[in-house]
């Protein structure tokens, strides 16, 4: 069994990889979100006069859908967030504005440097403390690492593979959180030529990597393993999700999908969402949570013991997947 070491609620690994070095030649927007929000939904929102048509993950709390934790818009432009520990930390006057952030650069954007041009036009403090990451139907890709007074920004080239989690490059050296998780995710992605959703989805988001021997816990016949943080599932995940932005006749983002699982990762069901269909399965219920939370709970309840960062059971996962 695994040591511990504390777990953050509010963490998230994430990644952008570029046209020639994905499988179908279509940049990838991916993040495996780790939230103290227990449940998500996909809801699409329309366009309006001054607004473009979007698709995102809120929290089920967020009924309206005020708060975008990743999407894409009819324009192209792809969005999502991992929180940074290591950069100047938000004021309390403002604070946790990053969903704000990303509905105004879903509604508002077109292109990575509009999504700049944003940033730019917010008032300070701006009450972020994250790393943005963002493609367009150009093909280009960039991290944002955004505190209260200003953002770096890190271009990902058309061959990389750059993975984020929960440091920035630009902050200081203490608070530099997820770097197992980071090592893991690119010792695999540094494996792969080209790079498909499923290797995002099925072999980050689903599979127990141990960070140093790169070894899968699945593979190894251990039964059970103390949920350290180290790696990538981990209790609080509640979502992984692929933006693969495949270029339409039009040269917008019409022709996006965001490939979905929803809820515990290791547990849940893919689900394609495109503008022209979103599954039941992953909107908003009538009792709150989308349907596929509720099946990915049933099986997350008999992988874990019952307490909130304590053991779960490999065997039973590699039972189910």
């Amino acid at each position: 069994m695994v040591s511990v070491t504390a777990i953050d609620a509010d963490s998230c690994t994430s990644a952008i990889v570029g046209r020639m070095r994905s499988a179908t030649g279509s940049a990838l927007l991916w993040k495996h979100r780790d939230t103290g929000s227990p449940y998500n939904y996909i809801a699409r929102h329309a366009a309006t006069d001054s607004t473009m048509e979007y698709i995102a993950l809120h929290n089920c709390s967020d009924s309206l859908g005020l708060e975008a934790w990743i999407g894409m818009n009819r324009a192209g432009l792809a969005v999502m967030n991992t929180a940074s520990y290591n950069l100047m930390p938000d004021t309390a006057m403002i604070k946790d504005r990053e969903g704000l952030v990303m509905t105004m650069a879903l509604k508002y954007c077109s292109t990575v440097d509009d999504f700049a041009m944003l940033l730019d036009s917010l008032p300070r403090p701006m009450g972020v403390q994250a790393n943005f990451g963002v493609i367009d139907a150009t093909g280009c890709g960039a991290y944002f690492e955004t505190s209260d007074s200003g953002y770096h920004r890190y271009y990902v080239g058309d061959s990389e593979a750059v993975v984020c989690t929960n440091y920035s490059r630009s902050g200081g050296m203490t608070g530099r959180l997820g770097i197992a998780r980071e090592r893991t995710a690119d010792r695999l992605l540094g494996s792969k030529p080209r790079i498909s959703r499923e290797v995002l989805l099925d072999t980050l988001s689903r599979r127990f990597f141990h960070p140093v021997s790169g070894a899968d816990l699945l593979d190894m016949g251990v039964r059970e393993i103390e949920d350290n943080g180290d790696y990538i599932p981990r209790y609080t995940s509640t979502a992984s999700i692929v933006i693969e932005a495949i270029p339409s006749e039009s040269g917008d983002g019409s022709g996006y999908v965001m490939w979905t699982l929803l809820g515990y990762p290791p547990c849940a069901d893919e689900y394609k969402v495109t503008f022209g269909d979103i599954p039941a399965e992953v909107r908003r219920g009538a009792g709150g949570p989308a349907p596929a939370e509720c099946m990915s709970g049933e099986c997350k309840a008999g992988v874990y013991d019952g307490r909130r960062h304590g053991r779960f059971r490999v065997a039973k996962i590699s039972h189910i997947r």
